[in-house]
């Protein structure tokens, strides 16, 4: 898709690319917009940004800039794989090697164990399970632990 054919929706879409908020996008590309209030010129940014064709000129721009990223995502993993399985290299860095692809991909969970410091609440949180158990006895016998990744472990019950 080539360049907008309005010069200003144009610099719009190029502001938002480098990262500008859609109010600075909206008011470098549009400078008659400085004397509105910024509610109005928040409103014309969201609903220019809705229009297709920005969105289209957008997405397209975002494409091309990830495209020639220095090292993509992918590649980085493909180099961290390389490393890994050549047998020339040392083994502790294969293993750093498979360490940070796995980091990458999110393959570690952290476990977190959160202890009650104010007694009165600790009491009050042990009277609702209790309290649930004698409800549904079966379905507390059902509760597990669900480890979620990054910062915490919460246990559920099926109810």
């Amino acid at each position: 898709m080539p360049a907008l054919r309005n010069a200003k929706r144009e610099k719009f879409v190029q502001c938002l690319i480098v990262g500008m908020s859609r109010r600075k996008a909206y008011l470098e590309a549009f400078p008659a917009a400085r004397k509105w209030k910024d509610n109005t010129v928040d409103s014309r940014a969201y609903e220019l940004f809705q229009n297709s064709e920005i969105l289209d000129r957008f997405t397209e721009l975002q494409n091309q800039a990830a495209q020639g990223a220095v090292l993509t995502r992918q590649r980085k993993r493909e180099i961290l794989c390389t490393i890994a399985e050549s047998e020339e290299n040392e083994p502790r860095d294969r293993i750093r090697a498979i360490d940070t692809d796995n980091k990458m991909e999110g393959e570690y969970t952290e476990k977190v164990e959160v202890k009650a410091t104010d007694n009165n609440l600790f009491a009050q949180i042990k009277e609702s399970i209790n309290g649930l158990q004698a409800i549904q006895p079966e379905t507390a016998a059902d509760a597990a632990v669900v480890e979620t990744s990054g910062t915490e472990s919460v246990r559920r019950s099926h109810l």
